[in-house]
């Protein structure tokens, strides 16, 4: 009765498949999670699907005006998708006690531990902080980064020494809890551009769900958020939060707590009733 299309613009198929779908009388919902018209120029997918390739937004606005709903996860992107299809309604990012791993204890380690993990799509945000995190594993000998995914950005602290510093490679998805499980501090950076204003809260979500706190620019979606970590923006902010986190265990325990208690309200069976709603 309805298909749901996450980023149709780049299948193929997808608008054959959406055709088929109203002509049969079923309805068509369409996901999206990014905002593709504010994809800044130095974005890899600036050209793919971006700005940079007309035509593909092109292709994206076809599909808007023919879906019987657009579903995203922030108001931001309601803003942007608004004037382009007939319906959008706003369902949060949400997590699933199936994956046991969610649940699992954190690993046990003598360092403190302070991790990234993205996509190439990410280098431009984690270079905000690159400094200040090299300044803070001079200054703190327990200190050690974890980077997850790309191999360009554990190459940016190549200055540190390599017993101090690890890289995780992508992982499948069900697996990227465990990676989740060595951080103490989980840092979640964004440029202050319209593309990452758009962004979800995923990242403090799926620290939250681990209970982890989380030293955060403030983009809508995080300051939304709200609770669970720190805010960092200028240069030394982010040194002066994972200084104040490595020094307060307390406020680590505070802050996990408080974000694991966030998280409850986003798991599979809110989420699902928000869906139910809005197809009904």
């Amino acid at each position: 009765d309805t298909l749901v299309f996450s980023r149709p613009q780049l299948s193929a198929t997808a608008p054959r498949e959406i055709e088929l779908a109203q002509r049969s009388g079923s309805r068509v919902v369409i996901d999206l999670d990014d905002d593709f018209y504010a994809i800044p120029p130095d974005h890899p997918g600036y050209h793919g699907v971006g700005p940079g390739n007309p035509a593909r937004l092109q292709a994206l606005e076809r599909l808007l005006a023919q879906a019987d709903l657009v579903v995203v996860a922030t108001p931001a992107l309601a803003e942007r998708y608004a004037p382009l299809t007939r319906h959008v309604t706003i369902i949060p990012n949400g997590w699933s006690r199936s994956n046991p791993l969610w649940e699992q204890p954190l690993a046990t380690h003598e360092s403190f531990n302070i991790g990234w993990a993205g996509t190439p799509t990410h280098r431009a945000d984690l270079a905000l902080l690159a400094d200040d995190v090299v300044a803070f594993m001079r200054r703190t000998p327990a200190g050690h980064l974890i980077i997850g995914g790309d191999p360009v950005a554990w190459r940016m602290f190549a200055d540190l020494p390599e017993a101090r510093r690890t890289f995780v490679p992508m992982l499948p998805f069900e697996q990227y809890p465990n990676l989740l499980a060595q951080f103490d501090v989980l840092l979640a950076p964004l440029c202050a551009n319209a593309f990452n204003e758009a962004k979800s809260d995923i990242k403090l979500l799926e620290a939250g769900i681990r209970r982890i706190p989380w030293v955060a620019s403030p983009r809508a979606a995080y300051m939304a958020w709200g609770d669970g970590g720190l805010f960092a923006d200028a240069p030394g902010e982010w040194l002066k939060a994972l200084v104040q986190l490595e020094q307060d265990p307390a406020l680590r325990v505070r802050l996990s707590a408080a974000g694991r208690a966030l998280a409850e309200q986003r798991e599979a069976a809110q989420i699902a009733r928000l869906w139910l709603e809005a197809l009904a």
